[in-house]
């Protein structure tokens, strides 16, 4: 799991330094069905066992925590391109 979170965070830096804002919203995407594909089907078969208080609590965390990270990126990418960002207003 870790190996996996870290070549994401690999991939998602290499969209980052290429400036590809659809590649990096591509990626954002697939990255949330896939972490949603994960908690919710594959974890609880994994396991057996399915508990929703604790399950719900972890999903709440980590689409936060990707929110966030996503939000970041996104005013990083702002304040250092300004002038090519002012010019993606109309996406």
């Amino acid at each position: 799991m870790v190996l996996i979170q870290f070549g994401t965070m690999v991939v998602d830096r290499a969209l980052y330094l290429k400036k590809t804002v659809m590649g990096k919203v591509i990626f954002q995407v697939i990255l949330v069905f896939g972490i949603h594909f994960w908690m919710f089907f594959i974890l609880p078969g994994v396991t057996e066992r399915y508990k929703p208080h604790k399950q719900t609590m972890r999903v709440e965390y980590w689409c936060s925590t990707k929110l966030f990270a996503f939000k970041f990126d996104m005013v990083t990418a702002q304040l250092w391109n300004h002038e090519q960002v002012s010019s993606w207003s109309h996406f």
